[in-house]
């Protein structure tokens, strides 16, 4: 046991000179130097809100009523919606609440909460194509009072018949 002492004491001051000495070198030779960054900047405020929506019920023919109800997700004053072959669409087949998109104004409230009943028309508003049974997309868009518009993910709808005299022009 003594002797396993006196060795350990013997290569321990040696032990610890080298590692200081390496550490001294490394730092002479200009080794790089670890520094701790900065901690990410966290956005003051709460998390944004995404709006949605949902059309109920989620098919039915021309001329069925149904509802678009959801919010902005922000204090919007008015929506605008409209149906769509495409999902993201450069002019939709037809849109609701008149001529112009977002003619539907909306009771200000803090998160832009709505529900608007509309009718499935027969023809298409901007294409003047009839509504023929198949699936179309629901998009949804809301305006700020500034006027900049934010669409809402879109939703599927299946008409699933055509009815000629049914349907009018939408709301």
């Amino acid at each position: 046991m003594g002797r396993a002492a006196s060795a350990r004491r013997a290569v321990s001051p040696v032990g610890r000179l080298a590692v200081g000495s390496a550490l001294a070198l490394a730092v002479s030779l200009g080794a790089p130097t670890v520094v701790a960054a900065d901690p990410p900047e966290v956005p003051v405020g709460p998390a944004p809100i995404v709006g949605s929506f949902q059309v109920t019920p989620d098919a039915g023919p021309v001329g069925s009523t149904v509802t678009i109800h959801g919010f902005c997700g922000f204090p919007a004053k008015s929506i605008g919606a409209g149906l769509s072959t495409d999902p993201h669409p450069s002019l939709p087949v037809h849109i609701f609440f008149g001529g112009f998109i977002f003619d539907f104004p909306l009771k200000t409230t803090p998160f832009g909460t709505f529900s608007v009943p509309v009718t499935i028309p027969a023809v298409g508003s901007f294409s003047n194509d009839p509504i023929t049974p198949r699936g179309y997309f629901v998009i949804v868009g809301c305006a700020d009072v500034d006027g900049n518009i934010t669409v809402l993910p879109d939703q599927l709808f299946e008409v699933t018949a055509g009815n000629s005299r049914g349907g009018g022009p939408g709301r």
